[in-house]
């Protein structure tokens, strides 16, 4: 399972929690996991939690590490696609963050707290659709890139 909390500490930022081997492996992301695919965002990486901490959602005292409110902003599960020291991939399926991201090291063997995250796209199974056209048989991929910056649609207005 996962869990993302909005956390109004000192800054808000969200505290993103993968289970993983019975704790809680913890990043705090600053602008959240709600991007466009391709878009990278700081990710750093926190202590592990208990997994009691999935379901935590009220205020800290102000004074203390992380003082502030905490709200379960998203739950669900995930799949791996890769864990490494350096490299995590995974397609959450939430109800607000879905699809697949990777968290990774900007240089592998960086002892630094300091991770990224990235939306890596929709999934293969849903990115590509076979049509037909004047008799011939097409493979459409990318159906979700906007092909019309100016209404921010696949298709003209």
């Amino acid at each position: 399972m996962f869990v993302v909390q909005e956390h109004h500490a000192r800054r808000l930022h969200y505290d993103t929690r993968l289970e993983r081997n019975g704790v809680l492996v913890s990043w705090a992301v600053p602008k959240g996991l709600l991007m466009e695919p391709g878009t990278v965002h700081l990710a750093v990486r926190t202590e592990d939690h208990p997994m009691e901490y999935a379901a935590f959602e009220g205020e800290i005292p102000h004074g203390e590490y992380g003082g502030g409110k905490v709200i379960i902003w998203d739950r669900g599960t995930y799949d791996t696609v890769k864990w490494t020291n350096d490299e995590i991939q995974v397609v959450f399926h939430g109800q607000r963050v879905e699809g697949q991201y990777v968290f990774f090291r900007p240089r592998r063997g960086d002892d630094s707290r300091d991770w990224m995250v990235r939306r890596t796209g929709v999934r293969a199974a849903s990115s590509s659709v076979p049509v037909q056209v004047d008799g011939q048989r097409l493979t459409i991929t990318n159906l979700d890139k906007v092909l019309y910056p100016a209404t921010g649609s696949p298709r003209p207005s």
